[in-house]
């Protein structure tokens, strides 16, 4: 008898160590999951925190408003007068750019939080990125370029109508600018 009742308390271990093991793997996929959105929600904050203080607010609509009035360039240069403006922006997007690239930062919240304004500045400082990659800089800010790149191409899959316009005759940017970004980044 001892031998069937060995049998069976083997059996019940088996059974028990198996819904253990099965429970506890259940518990470690719920845990990923939940400490993976706790990662996205904090990455999310500190783009927020990063685009949303009053330094990169103050740039963006500085360049955007001195390009309305036609003073952004001068001869095909930035204006001295923004260049600290720029900066904050093209820096800003770069490295949010390097984020979403990595994946360290949930890259459609990114692209529809902050996609078309990333569209419209990359728009207006698009002279003075190529202008530096022609001078030797080939990398400069290449991942606020293809930011922008893939920023454009998520609102081109959400329809025509929905694409951002540029600024200053508030027509639609179109794909041939998008080219264009596209051909001043390195081989």
């Amino acid at each position: 008898m001892s031998s069937n009742g060995d049998t069976i308390f083997t059996g019940l271990n088996i059974v028990v160590t198996t819904i253990a093991v099965v429970v506890a793997g259940i518990a470690i996929k719920v845990q990923q999951y939940y400490q993976k959105k706790q990662f996205d929600r904090d990455a999310m904050i500190d783009v927020f925190g990063m685009l949303n203080n009053s330094q990169h607010k103050f740039s963006e609509n500085s360049i955007i408003d001195i390009f309305k009035t036609n003073n952004l360039y001068n001869v095909g240069i930035l204006n001295p007068a923004v260049e600290e403006s720029a900066t904050t922006v093209w820096r800003n997007y770069d490295q949010i750019g390097l984020l979403v690239e990595r994946g360290l930062v949930p890259k459609n919240d990114i692209f529809h939080m902050f996609g078309k304004i990333v569209i419209v500045s990359h728009w207006v400082l698009f002279q003075e990125l190529k202008r530096r990659r022609l001078l030797g800089e080939s990398d400069f800010m290449t991942n606020f370029t293809h930011l922008a790149i893939d920023c454009y191409n998520y609102w081109k899959n959400k329809g025509k109508d929905r694409l951002p316009r540029e600024p200053q005759g508030n027509t639609v940017i179109t794909e041939s600018s998008i080219n264009q970004w596209k051909e001043s980044l390195p081989k």
